[in-house]
């Protein structure tokens, strides 16, 4: 058993001497690291009685903890049945034209009434032999609002992802001018784009030097324009050279899925969201789909609430997914009261250009015990993460991302060091590991 892996916190130390940027704290002396102190400026200050330091938590981890309890809806909408539209949820019928056609229709009478219209699962089994794949723009919703006992079973469809939601990555415009550093809050391109338009930069070059595979890029939301000057409501994040970086006009919907279990048994997915923003995703359960359970993918703000995700685990040694829950190139995510276990990571993240500000709280995560893999997994192109509040990892955690902080949370491991890491770089920002 680790509860902290000396190991592991050898590695920290030898890195912390190196980059001179993280802060280790009450870990105990039973390591032989006498409860040093490293720590960043930016989350570190003094403390008002002059009693010591405490760990600063930066402005945007407050705002989406501050989100943590859903408040559901906070608009007024309609309500389409499935049941008046053609679906039976007899566990008999195959009910994927039923519900693709009323998932297009509130679509479609929320843009012609200029009101929301969502789709009501009523309990029941709806059996999908198909799958379920809507794509929409902006100013559109897309919402799925089950109770408990609502389920689509997916068990015999063979389509990748059983539901298959979101926006579109839209056309590719140039970067005119180089972005020499981080900070600046605008950019220059031709592209078409207006005041709340969420773009997405993406550029050839690494984020990485350790993985190559890995590409600089984020998604900016835009405040206005001005010719071909684009002014962003937030500081970019990196720095791009114009002749290897593409701007891109997100498509991007609101995406609500609520108090649905998916069922499937196959080496394919459960539910993906694609392309959207103003996420929530809660009290979802997802059994079986081997490939991954909940795959979130290019999201700019999201809510990921007290869902469950397990039996996702497959032999195959040429599958190397097998995530209970996903979050790839996002931004501004919380997780949190989520279940896990079963599989290769309970919870990964990653993807193609980086996930930023992520925070989880409250979620218990787990893998399966033969697969020599943490169960909370950050890949190398991840930064700006807060993993604090009680999460219970319960088969290792590898942090190999920039700009971490972990604190107050029970981490275990009987196989891995409780913290596991991977071709860590000197450019890791701040590291901090403390009160677990």
């Amino acid at each position: 058993m680790h509860r902290f892996s000396k190991k592991a916190l050898s590695l920290v130390a030898v890195i912390t001497a190196m980059a001179g940027w993280y802060f280790i704290n009450e870990i105990g002396d039973e390591f032989g690291l006498g409860n040093k102190n490293y720590y960043p400026e930016p989350v570190h200050a003094k403390v008002a009685d002059g009693s010591g330091t405490a760990l600063v938590i930066e402005k945007w981890a407050q705002e989406l903890l501050a989100k943590g309890t859903d408040p559901g809806s906070q608009q007024p909408y309609q309500v389409i049945n499935v049941k008046e539209h053609g679906a039976q949820g007899d566990g008999n019928a195959d009910d994927s034209a039923a519900i693709q056609e009323t998932v297009q229709e509130a679509i479609r009478l929320s843009e012609k009434e200029n009101r929301v219209y969502k789709v009501y699962l009523p309990k029941g089994v709806y059996k999908v032999d198909k799958n379920i794949a809507v794509k929409g723009k902006r100013g559109d919703t897309i919402a799925l609002l089950g109770e408990p006992g609502t389920v689509i079973d997916g068990s015999k469809s063979s389509s990748m992802y059983l539901l298959d939601i979101g926006g579109e990555k839209g056309s590719a415009s140039s970067l005119l001018a180089d972005i020499t550093a981080r900070g600046g809050h605008s950019l220059q391109s031709n592209i078409l784009c207006k005041a709340g338009d969420i773009l997405l930069i993406s550029s050839k070059e690494m984020f990485n030097p350790n993985r190559p595979d890995y590409i600089k890029g984020e998604m900016v939301e835009v405040e206005k324009v001005e010719g071909d000057t684009v002014k962003l409501k937030s500081p970019l994040q990196d720095s791009y050279s114009a002749l290897q970086t593409k701007i891109y006009k997100l498509n991007t919907p609101k995406v609500e899925v609520r108090n649905i279990e998916i069922q499937r048994d196959s080496f394919q997915a459960g539910l993906k969201i694609s392309y959207s923003r103003d996420v929530v995703v809660a009290n979802c359960k997802i059994e079986g789909a081997r490939e991954r359970c909940f795959y979130i993918n290019y999201v700019y703000g999201g809510l990921v609430l007290n869902n469950y995700a397990d039996s996702y685990w497959s032999d195959s040694d040429t599958h190397n997914s097998r995530y209970g829950i996903s979050i790839a190139s996002c931004q501004q995510m919380l997780l949190k009261g989520n279940q896990a276990k079963g599989g290769r990571h309970g919870i990964a993240h990653g993807g193609w250009e980086p996930c930023r500000y992520i925070v989880l709280a409250g979620n218990t995560i787990d893998s399966y015990s033969q697969s020599g893999q943490a169960s909370l997994d950050f890949h190398e192109n991840v930064e700006k993460v807060y993993v604090v509040e009680n999460n219970r990892i319960l088969n290792s955690l590898n942090p190999t991302c920039k700009n971490i902080v972990i604190e107050n949370n029970y981490i275990y491991s009987d196989k891995l060091p409780a913290l596991h890491y991977y071709d860590l770089t000197p450019d890791c920002g701040y590291f901090i590991v403390r009160n677990n």
